[in-house]
């Protein structure tokens, strides 16, 4: 949402005086009233809940086109996320601790969207995902931080970027050239040693041991499935 800009001298003497007190109150002292920059958000007074969702669709639509999203159940997670952080104060003197304590960092914000993002294919993608994780020895939270890794690369595969294609182009020789060691060795064993094969680079950009596992498990789905 943009914001309107408004100047000190805008304000009426009432709304000054407000202010001046206040700042007396909080930081003992009203000098900075004249180095204050504040802004009007553009949401309306009445209805903002409504417009917020509808912003939260554009977002969802633009991160993954042609999926299926509930913006009602990303936009109460978000404020359910904010009302969190920061419960027992509202007022913040220095800008970056509000912003620690009070606000969703994009990345946060791009998660919830995916986790509450469908795929629009009839057949869930993910089923086969599902059954290689329930194979593997791992505890429940590891089972289900792996498949959130999971939904999260399947429908980021959705926009070919050219991060998307760096990683898939990658991973498809890897698990192509070892696909026939699985009749031979455990799923974890097997993943273990797909990992050691994927350049730094593209670990890198997928982030943590966790998404790089769930991308090899993705793209195992994806060579099962085709086969």
């Amino acid at each position: 949402m943009q914001c309107q800009e408004i100047t000190i001298d805008l304000l009426a003497e009432s709304e000054k005086n407000d202010l001046e007190m206040a700042l007396k109150k909080e930081v003992g002292t009203s000098a900075i009233l004249a180095k204050l920059q504040l802004v009007k958000s553009e949401l309306p007074l009445t209805g903002c809940d409504k417009s917020l969702m509808g912003t939260i669709s554009t977002l969802a639509h633009k991160l993954h086109p042609n999926c299926h999203y509930n913006s009602v159940n990303i936009y109460q997670t978000l404020m359910d996320d904010l009302r969190r952080k920061g419960k027992t104060t509202f007022d913040y003197i220095k800008w970056d601790d509000m912003l620690k304590n009070k606000a969703l960092t994009n990345t946060q914000v791009q998660e919830t969207i995916t986790i509450h993002t469908k795929l629009p294919d009839e057949e869930d993608p993910l089923a086969v995902a599902n059954d290689l994780i329930k194979d593997m020895n791992l505890s429940t939270i590891e089972k289900h931080n792996l498949k959130k890794a999971c939904r999260s690369y399947y429908t980021n595969q959705l926009i070919k970027t050219s991060r998307v294609l760096r990683i898939k182009e990658d991973l498809k020789k890897i698990i192509f050239s070892t696909f026939d060691e699985l009749n031979d060795k455990k799923i974890n064993t097997w993943i273990n040693d797909v990992e050691e094969k994927i350049s730094a680079d593209v670990c890198d950009l997928l982030g943590d041991q966790s998404a790089v596992h769930a991308a090899i498990i993705c793209e195992l789905g994806f060579k099962l499935n085709e086969d």
